[in-house]
């Protein structure tokens, strides 16, 4: 059986509780990629990660632990008249040179990850994981706007 929950310690993304809370409330879940199969990239994941014991092909890791600018959200074309076009892909990827981080990100701005890296340790993860897609869901429309915007500009 393949692991669905996140091999990052303490992580509990992918779980079936984080799937069940999120299913409850209208949240995504985060996307969850797999390890390296390169030998070499697997063991760069497993020293981010700090562990001992080796990942095998079939951990995975979620998008929480991961740089924002080595996901992959949006296909981009370069229209004839040099203007850019970003579409938001179903499936978000990894850029082949991401490494997991040690901290959480949120996939969004700077004043926002403060907010949840200074949460209080007693609230929930799930708490946190509210913030992050409430902040998500706006960055986004925030995106689509200076994408609109960025094509009026370009006319």
């Amino acid at each position: 059986m393949v692991r669905v929950k996140c091999s990052y310690p303490e992580c509990t993304t992918g779980s079936l509780a984080d799937r069940k809370y999120n299913k409850a409330h209208g949240i995504k879940n985060k996307t969850l990629f797999s390890v390296p199969k390169n030998s070499h990239r697997r063991q760069q994941w497993q020293n981010a990660l700090g562990r001992l014991n080796a990942l095998n092909e079939k951990e995975v890791v979620c998008e929480l632990h991961f740089n924002t600018s080595d996901i992959d959200r949006f296909y981009k074309t370069i229209l004839p008249d040099g203007s850019k076009v970003l579409m938001e892909k179903g499936r978000i990827t990894l850029s082949n040179t991401a490494v997991p981080i040690s901290k959480l990100t949120s996939n969004a701005d700077e004043p926002s990850k403060s907010l949840a890296q200074n949460y209080s340790q007693t609230n929930t993860i799930h708490d946190i994981e509210a913030i992050e897609a409430i902040t998500n869901e706006l960055n986004t429309h925030a995106l689509q706007f200076e994408i609109a915007n960025t094509a009026i500009d370009n006319n």
